[in-house]
């Protein structure tokens, strides 16, 4: 299993959250953004060593509907696990080699 090093499992999270969030809208991004920089002086690249400033903010601005936007991101994590291309590519590799 290949390691992925601390920093581009951050700038994963980094791209999901921010992806997630500019689906929603741009102005969706840019509060959650925002009020990261103000209250936590962070941005999402924070977010993987400190998901709670994350869920905080989403609670702040949007109360019980930061659970749909979670879920969305977890969605999003979740497919990032085994994609069809990855499995092709690993199979592909694995007739290779054997």
């Amino acid at each position: 299993m290949v390691r992925i090093s601390d920093e581009i499992e951050r700038d994963v999270i980094h791209l999901i959250v921010e992806k997630r969030l500019f689906s929603i809208s741009k102005q969706t991004c840019d509060l959650v953004g925002n009020r990261l920089q103000e209250k936590y002086g962070c941005y999402f690249d924070k977010c993987l060593e400190h998901p709670e400033y994350l869920l905080d903010i989403l609670s702040e601005a949007y109360g019980a509907s930061a659970k749909n936007i979670v879920n969305q991101i977890l969605d999003d994590l979740e497919q990032l696990s085994i994609t069809p291309k990855i499995e092709s590519f690993q199979t592909r590799l694995t007739k290779f080699v054997s």
